[in-house]
């Protein structure tokens, strides 16, 4: 009973380690100030793996065997695991044979006893395997930034710093990762490989006392282990402090939500973003470098691979949202050989230019950005006039800047096709000027030839437009078109493809729908849309005329346009801190499950990113929120109001969450609303 209390105990003390919160640097400092001596433990205290256990750096050592050599060993991870138990199990029953007239000293094995258990492998297969092992362990270790923090802190106290491991790994490994991680002011490394002690037993600290000629009292030991750590130093008279083997960082796990067949590398990459999550930045830059950069990785890895099947070289990123898909590409592809270009253009910029060669009314309607309802001073912005110049025409036909139409009833009103066949020459005039100055501004960038453009997407309407203005130029350009997702709407007859989704992407945007203006967010460039084009007086070029940024005042960038900037820093920054790690760049993971974060903050958003989030505004013609609804209250009394507002919302999940604040399936609520809707 009392041996199963202890055990009980030990699982319980281990897991508060796990879970216990940030390190107190300042506490431990206290703790610590009255030693001479300190003796860090180093895996999991002084260093980390960027995978989520050991076992799995076997797992990328049998990947990286397979692309070396084209040999696939079946469970190479539990083989490799097996093989350290039978190597343990070897030198306890050499030791326990060898008696007392001849004892086995060495309490620890090597990395090449290990192998020596490996069976079903060459000798020059093995010796492969373990360079490769060799090459991860160094390549996959970071620095524990808290606790690099107090490394130092006792170097600059003229402190002794030992480093010291129960660890099969050689001396020069060690060496070469606490080097790597910044860690090269230490007195002296003590590990079980080279001194065949272990800490587990006690003899390694007693090794450490010896050879330093000094007294348990003079020693203060930091590890994250509750029994080698704590317990055997403790047993011995060593002041021992325990610290957490691992402080979870991320704001949420959905290894559940992905794909079985993604899972292991998926884990791996969130074991990375853990470790190396720069917790001194706000928590917009945290939710880019855990959330969105994983999905621009893996976006931009599809493209590249594509582009290279296709043997496409010139690659055009629409802006606003291809900005930071753009950032993105040039991060991971700096030397990519491509011919990459940033164009400025908008529905706008795209869609007057072709008014003057279709010009009959149900064409231009159809071009228009998607509203039910829509105003005459809108109506007149969509074709590319100014409305103030048109009151006149207006009062001639019963209309007025603000009188409201119906989108699918613009062609059968009288009134409104009297106004258009009175403003249809400016129209046109206008329409083609804007044109020419267009094909310029595609000549400077050279869009001809086998061109790929890249967006986010939804139906390819630039694309689509880019198409009836180069057909009708006679520009010899054939587009392939790259998108985070397409709606089921989308401009089939295209070359597209849509990343998220099935089949090419098709309907990918179906898992946005409930949050898109959540996702739509994430790529805001902060730079307004594009207007027109002109000539520049200085140097003859063409360039873009861009509208103001919407989120300007006063000359600063307002609350959302500071955190959207955040939240791309952090998402670039996991692209360049992926990029230390080369094997960890090469795990693949499906669209879904590289957006499975976004969909659960979409989708489930806790309390956190409601808060952080649900405030955006969107300025529009009018003001709008992603997910701020008025007090149940006051919609049980103006029900048109909820609807309206319901509708309006960019992201209608959080709106009703923020709404109702019950435990609830929000998705399925909103789907059947949208149903009824319908």
């Amino acid at each position: 009973m009392v041996v199963g209390m202890q055990s009980n105990l030990k699982v319980m003390a281990k897991e508060r380690v796990r879970t216990l919160p940030p390190l107190n640097i300042e506490k431990i400092k206290k703790c610590i100030e009255g030693y001479s001596y300190v003796s860090f433990d180093i895996f999991d205290t002084l260093l980390k793996r960027t995978v989520e256990k050991p076992s799995h750096i076997f797992y990328l050592a049998a990947e990286e065997f397979k692309k070396r050599t084209g040999q696939v060993i079946l469970d190479y991870e539990t083989m490799r695991s097996k093989a350290e138990i039978h190597a343990r199990a070897v030198l306890d029953d050499k030791k326990s044979k060898a008696g007392q007239e001849s004892p086995i000293h060495s309490e620890e094995i090597t990395l090449t006893d290990i192998y020596r258990q490996i069976n079903g492998l060459t000798v020059q297969d093995k010796e492969i395997l373990m360079q490769i092992e060799y090459d991860l362990e160094l390549q996959l270790c970071c620095e524990n930034k808290d606790m690099k923090k107090l490394f130092e802190w006792c170097l600059e106290n003229n402190k002794k710093v030992l480093c010291i491991s129960d660890i099969y790994l050689p001396a020069s490994l060690i060496e070469e990762m606490l080097t790597k991680c910044g860690y090269t002011a230490y007195d002296r490394l003590y590990l079980s490989s080279l001194t065949g002690f272990k800490k587990s037993t006690g003899s390694l600290f007693l090794h450490v006392l010896k050879s330093l000629k000094i007294s348990e009292k003079e020693l203060v030991h930091i590890g994250d282990s509750f029994q080698s750590d704590y317990l055997a130093a403790n047993k011995l008279g060593i002041k021992s402090v325990l610290v957490p083997n691992k402080i979870n960082q991320l704001s949420r796990d959905v290894v559940s939500d992905v794909s079985p067949k993604d899972k292991l590398a998926y884990q791996i990459l969130q074991a990375m973003i853990n470790c190396t999550m720069p917790s001194e930045q706000d928590e917009y830059y945290r939710f880019g470098y855990e959330t969105f950069g994983i999905l621009l990785h893996h976006f931009n890895r599809w493209l590249k691979k594509d582009l290279e099947k296709r043997n496409i070289s010139k690659i055009f990123f629409f802006s606003r949202d291809g900005k930071i898909m753009k950032a993105a590409f040039d991060t991971m592809y700096p030397e990519s050989g491509l011919k990459e270009h940033y164009i400025c253009v908008s529905r706008r910029s795209l869609r007057v230019p072709q008014l003057w060669f279709q010009s009959d009314l149900n064409s231009i309607v159809y071009g228009f950005p998607a509203a039910k309802y829509i105003t005459m001073e809108t109506f007149l912005i969509n074709i590319g006039l100014e409305p103030d110049k048109y009151m006149k025409e207006l009062k001639e036909c019963g209309l007025t800047l603000s009188t409201v139409v119906k989108r699918s009833e613009i062609s059968a009103s009288e009134s409104l096709v009297a106004f258009y066949g009175k403003i249809k020459p400016d129209m046109v005039a206008n329409s083609r000027k804007e044109y020419d100055s267009l094909l310029r501004y595609l000549k400077a960038n050279d869009f001809y030839g086998e061109v790929a453009v890249v967006d986010i997407g939804w139906r390819g309407s630039l694309q689509y437009f880019l198409q009836q203005i180069t057909e009708q130029a006679g520009i010899p350009v054939n587009m392939h078109g790259y998108y985070i997702s397409l709606s089921k709407d989308a401009k089939w007859d295209l070359d597209i493809q849509g990343y998220v989704g099935n089949d090419a992407g098709k309907n990918g945007c179906m898992v946005w729908k409930p949050f898109v203006g959540l996702a739509e967010t994430l790529f805001m460039a902060l730079e307004g849309s594009a207007k027109k084009y002109t000539c520049s007086d200085a140097n003859h070029t063409i360039e873009p005329i861009l509208y103001p940024f919407e989120y300007v005042k006063n000359g600063k960038l307002l609350p959302e346009a500071l955190h959207v900037k955040a939240i791309q820093e952090g998402a670039i920054s996991y692209i360049n801190t992926l990029k230390h790690y080369p094997t960890l760049t090469e795990l693949t993971v499906s669209s879904l499950s590289a957006f499975a974060k976004i969909i659960a903050v979409g989708n489930t958003p806790n309390r956190k990113e409601l808060n952080m989030f649900a405030n955006f505004q969107f300025l529009d013609e009018k003001v709008t929120y992603l997910a701020k609804p008025a007090k149940l209250k006051f919609y049980l009394t103006a029900p048109k109001q909820l609807k309206q507002d319901l509708w309006s919302s960019r992201w209608k999940v959080g709106f009703l969450k923020r709404l109702l604040h019950l435990p609830f399936n929000y998705v399925k609520l909103y789907k059947v609303l949208s149903s009824l809707k319908e």
